[in-house]
């Protein structure tokens, strides 16, 4: 009998030995195309779960930049879908104003279809496109972490683990560009650049900047450009140097002199010299040099076009005001390295702690993460796992953590790199450091289940050393937050602060229905007690990150009692306001929000107007509001209104360059505000210097002044050598105006000057060299009246008069970009198809 148990009991150690390298084999979770349908399509799932909550709740965002992202989409497509053109210009905004840097920065991937599709978007809410719009950008984000993880680990526990952790820190409800956006493609990028330097292809070098140039230009703040150029060249130089430095052969023996230490170095500097020499020579043959050219060049051209897009096609006129940037928009150096806080080292605590001092840059990834990451460290300088890849990661995350927190790498960078002086917000870049502490602790999953599958017992065990003395000090550093909170001074944020929800709940319940699903699926738990560890460590990270997740949510897209704010987001006419005013109450779909607000904001002596967040100009766009003056945060206008400001202002930079509102009469008639915004005058006075004339005590807005010399018409007049003498003269005429058709790129209106001379037609709305005058069908010059605005001359009787704005080389890179976008669209839904029919794997 005993000899018959003893075959048995090794019979069984041999099973259980076989199902537990089976479990962690490299292929046990996705087993051929079965199990990566799974795997891609459970993460929509959860993804799906996420937005599906969203909608049915009718949760929007109330706060900071999300909200303004979520107006202007609302504004371009709008215009598209009432109008059949989208916006080039906003009439609501600054007192008009170029749309093209505002187009780029809320242009998501996916919105690029909406526009093509706009005559079929008609009667549907755009609440549910942005959604949608969101979704598919998390969606972009799995797919590139995917194929990243995929190619950097042999395990796929490691690349589930991966996924699960990007997916529970991905918080946009308040900052879509900090928290989010300043990541999304990053790690697909990363992949094609690796793919087309391991396999040399062309094709793949495309599609890289295919991709850098949409994360760069597609619904991102413009100024990203130096940064995740920066970024990419400080990760690929460390990945060409780990590897170079792995590769040299030290094949020659150093001479022995007394100085051995300096012949050593001598001949060590001579042979990766040479390398390096022999690598340059062999790579840059004529043909791999045409090759690189025309590859560069092709790449080039979009950026090119779109930088000549948002530089010269009238944002160039664009003054800054904030006191932060000069007129140009570039930021001096102390700027560069302070403003908006959250600069220096210590910010980086959140990674311990789960608290955050800003919404707005979330860096917790989980305390298992970083433990996790932490171990890869000690992996790497004990060369237990020295991956070139894993090392490069370090080292280029070490790099960005001196430049996000204004280190010695970010005044390098601000002094030697293209065009970083127009960047700010160094210490907001942590996110990118998040996603590299991810895919970092990635590894160290990856090492780890192979010391179990390998059964190597002494690696095993240092792991679980280090790795529980890095997670308890994590949590003591978190419990000790939560436990005093009075003793920091942080804007307290954490998930174990929050109540459990329902959201919770269910969060937690679809990670556990997850992990389980996939676990049975491999017969986890017949494997020994390392995968069982494993599968709890998951379990329990997911829970984390679902719960601050959905504590972000809950407190950023607060539930809406009533559908006034939901109804804003149907697609509406705009109407025509005869003349600015200043009256907030009045209008429906500001009533709607400041209701749904819960932030009040005392702006100097005013009445308290309720505001949530960091609202912008733009939302007068949204409101359909032509404001005096608003009350919300405006850092630029255009330089012609800037030059009427002026006159009337006597201020050089602030956070809000409309308060305070001058107050004489001459400005609020020339404004248009409390006055008519079409206005009739007999006869223009042509001068060089209208701001003499303007600023003189007694001018009283009823004589119009233009900068702007054209002998075409005969009913401008040079100024007089007496002028100040009659600056009290009254040219007002009466022109009886109709409107016929206003949008956002035009104006169309019945006149009828009565009088029995030509007379003049003054627009408050802002002057712009793009804009041109059609009266009776003829083309006419417009004037700059009065600095800031347009007036054009009109004949006695009855005319058909149109403004219209627009030039075709800002039309064709408007189109050019959206025509990039769906290429960008294309490219994602063909890689996922190839994923699903296991056509792309690992590299």
């Amino acid at each position: 009998m005993e000899n018959y148990r003893r075959p048995c009991k090794a019979r069984d150690r041999n099973k259980i030995k076989h199902m537990t390298r089976q479990t962690f084999n490299s292929d046990s979770i996705l087993n051929g195309l079965s199990g990566r349908v799974i795997l891609v399509l459970s993460l929509f799932v959860l993804c799906i779960f996420y937005y599906a909550y969203f909608i049915l709740e009718k949760r929007l965002p109330l706060g900071h930049d999300t909200l303004q992202y979520l107006q202007l989409q609302y504004t371009f497509l709008n215009d598209l879908i009432i109008n059949g053109e989208l916006p080039l210009w906003f009439p609501f905004m600054t007192k008009g104003t170029v749309t093209n840097i505002w187009f780029v920065i809320q242009n998501g991937l996916l919105n690029n279809l909406y526009y093509v599709l706009a005559p079929f978007l008609k009667d549907i809410n755009y609440y549910y496109l942005f959604y949608l719009s969101f979704f598919f950008d998390e969606i972009i984000l799995l797919i590139g972490t995917y194929l990243l993880s995929r190619s950097l680990y042999k395990n796929n526990w490691a690349v589930l683990f991966v996924m699960i952790t990007i997916l529970g820190t991905i918080n946009w409800a308040s900052q879509v560009w900090w928290n989010f956006h300043l990541y999304y493609l990053m790690p697909l990028v990363m992949f094609l650049y690796m793919k087309a330097l391991r396999e040399k292809s062309v094709s793949f070098f495309l599609l890289a900047n295919l991709f850098l140039f949409l994360w760069s230009f597609c619904g991102n703040l413009v100024y990203y450009i130096p940064l995740f150029s920066f970024f990419i060249f400080l990760f690929f130089l460390s990945y060409a140097t780990c590897n170079f430095y792995k590769g040299i052969s030290l094949s020659i023996e150093p001479i022995k002199t007394e100085k051995d230490s300096e012949k050593t170095a001598l001949n060590l500097s001579v042979i990766i010299s040479k390398n390096i020499l022999q690598t340059v020579r062999a790579s840059f043959t004529s043909k791999n040099c045409l090759t690189l050219a025309t590859v560069l060049i092709i790449s080039a051209i979009p950026f090119f076009v779109t930088l000549k897009y948002i530089t010269q096609s009238g944002a160039g006129e664009i003054v800054y005001s904030n006191i932060d940037r000069d007129k140009s928009g570039l930021t001096p150096l102390t700027t560069f390295l302070t403003y908006g806080g959250l600069s220096g080292y210590g910010k980086y605590i959140e990674f311990f702690s789960g608290v955050t001092k800003s919404l707005d840059n979330s860096l917790f990834v989980g305390s298992l993460t970083i433990s996790l990451s932490l171990l890869q460290i000690v992996y790497i300088f004990k060369k237990i796992n020295s991956n070139k890849i894993a090392l490069a990661i370090l080292v280029s995350m070490l790099l960005m953590i001196s430049f996000s927190s204004g280190g010695i790498v970010a005044s390098l960078a601000y002094f030697s790199w293209p065009m970083m002086k127009y960047f700010r917000h160094v210490g907001h870049t942590g996110p990118i450091i998040k996603v590299m502490v991810i895919f970092l602790a990635g590894f160290a999953v990856d090492q780890i289940i192979s010391i179990i599958r390998h059964n190597d017992k002494q690696h095993f065990f240092i792991s679980i050393k280090y790795l529980t003395v890095f997670f308890i000090f994590a949590l003591m550093v978190k419990i000790l937050f939560i436990v005093f909170p009075e003793r920091f001074s942080w804007e307290l944020f954490s998930s174990a602060k929050q109540e459990i929800s329902s959201f919770k709940v269910i969060s937690l319940l679809i990670v556990l229905s997850y992990l389980l699903l996939m676990a049975s699926k491999n017969k986890l738990f017949a494997a020994k007690a390392g995968g069982v560890i494993l599968f709890a460590a998951l379990l329990l990270h997911g829970a984390e990150l679902g719960f601050l997740r959905s504590s972000y949510y809950d407190i950023q897209l607060p539930k809406q009692k009533t559908d006034n704010y939901f109804r804003t987001f149907s697609f509406q006419s705009y109407p025509y306001v005869a003349s600015r005013n200043q009256n907030y109450e009045e209008n429906i779909r500001y009533s709607a929000f400041s209701k749904a607000s819960f932030l009040d904001v005392q702006y100097s002596k005013e009445k308290i107007l309720n505001r949530w967040g960091a609202l912008y100009w733009n939302s007068d766009s949204f409101f359909f509001l032509d404001s005096c003056s608003t009350p919300f945060r405006a850092d630029h206008r255009l330089n012609s209104i800037d030059d009427f400001y002026r006159v009337y202002q006597d201020k050089t930079s602030s956070f809000n360059i409309e308060k305070p509102m001058p107050t004489q009469k001459a400005f609020l008639k020339i404004l248009g505000c409390g006055y008519p915004k079409l206005q009739g005058f007999s006869t223009i006075y042509y001068t060089k210097h209208p701001k003499d004339l303007m600023i003189d005590p007694h001018y009283r807005g009823d004589i119009l002044f233009t900068d702007t010399k054209n002998e075409k018409y005969p009913s401008l007049k040079m100024l007089p050598e007496n002028a100040p003498s009659f600056l009290e003269k009254n040219d007002r005429v009466n022109l009886e105006a109709t409107v016929r058709h206003f949008s956002a790129n035009r104006l169309g209106l019945d006149i009828v000057n009565s009088s029995s001379s030509h007379a003049f037609l003054h627009y408050a709305d802002a002057y712009h060299k793009y804009w041109k005058a059609y009266v009776n069908g003829e083309k006419k010059d417009i004037l700059r009246s009065n600095l800031g605005f347009k007036a054009v001359q009109v004949p006695p009787g009855s005319s058909s008069v149109e403004f219209v704005f627009r030039e075709p080389k800002v039309v064709a890179a408007t189109y050019f970009l959206i025509t990039l976008g769906l290429l960008g669209i294309t490219a994602i839904v063909s890689i996922m198809a190839l994923i699903l029919m296991n056509r792309w794997g690992k590299t």
